[in-house]
């Protein structure tokens, strides 16, 4: 009698422990991972950004890579170096802080994204400034529009 209750009780628990485990396993989300040679960028990212029609965007090395849930779009910088910081403004173009560049990417005549330089709106006393733009950030106000580049430099376009 007392062989059953305890038969009873370990099945019971079993029963139990293996419920719980199934639920668990419900929850959890799909991830997947990329490498470099699958994005055809570099290993390490710097940034991330998604714009309005949920393209992500990641600010690598030597390059930008668009990723639209299935494939990867390479885009150039026009000078070498890492595309450290992005943010997205209320129009949902991308602004890009470079290492001594910064711009935006846009649409070019193959449809393909490019990144355009604004660095060459800026006066030369200050062109060659700054190194790396660590931050970028779109300020939507009711004058006009603000992009902040870096710690010591503000432009407004």
């Amino acid at each position: 009698m007392i062989y059953f209750k305890i038969m009873k009780l370990t099945f019971s628990f079993v029963i139990i422990l293996w419920t719980i485990n199934l639920f668990a396993q419900l929850g959890n989300p799909f991830i997947e991972s990329y490498l470099p040679y699958q994005y055809k960028g570099e290993g390490q990212i710097w940034s991330i950004s998604q714009d309005k029609n949920g393209f992500m965007y990641f600010g690598s090395n030597k390059s930008i890579c668009q990723f639209d849930g299935e494939h990867w779009t390479t885009i150039k910088l026009d000078t070498y170096g890492a595309a450290r910081s992005m943010d997205v403004d209320k129009n949902g173009t991308i602004y890009v802080g470079c290492v001594a560049n910064f711009g935006y990417i846009s649409e070019g005549i193959d449809g393909l994204p490019i990144f355009i330089s604004l660095k060459n709106l800026l006066p030369d006393s200050v062109k060659n400034k700054f190194t790396d733009i660590w931050t970028t950030s779109a300020v939507d106000n009711d004058r006009s529009e603000e992009r902040r580049v870096g710690k010591e430099c503000r432009s407004r376009w």
